[in-house]
């Protein structure tokens, strides 16, 4: 993030965003599991009732949710976005990853509505990561 991109981020209360050939992509909030909470979502994995629950209200919610094969990882990918500009979530973008679809619900459920809050502004950090984990 450039300072010109820290002071509008602190000036506006926005994301910083980045562009490729004019596109505007969102930034990704920060929101790591403890060894603590993987462990405890591993025996609590959402039902497909529950899935079908979870995405049914996340896109009444204003959400885009995409799901892919992460094959770098090889798991599956959530995807979260806003869809419109004026949601409190705009800008941002919210992952959760598991071996399959459940277990990637699962922590998605966890991080919007426990971890973060529905807020995910409170992920954004401006402090740098170790370039290890």
């Amino acid at each position: 993030m450039t300072t010109s991109n820290r002071k509008n981020k602190q000036t506006t209360g926005k994301p910083a965003t980045t562009s490729i050939n004019g596109a505007k992509l969102p930034t990704f909030v920060s929101c790591e599991l403890s060894q603590e909470e993987k462990d405890s979502l591993k025996s609590s994995i959402l039902s497909p009732e529950e899935i079908i629950d979870l995405l049914d209200t996340m896109q009444s919610e204003g959400y885009r949710v995409a799901i892919s094969h992460d094959s770098r990882s090889d798991c599956v990918g959530i995807y979260v976005t806003a869809v419109d500009a004026d949601h409190e979530n705009a800008g941002l973008a919210l992952s959760s990853r598991g071996p399959n679809l459940s277990a990637a619900a699962t922590v998605l459920s966890f991080k919007h509505y426990h971890k973060l809050g529905e807020d995910w502004r409170s992920g954004l950090s401006s402090e740098s990561r170790d370039s290890w984990g």
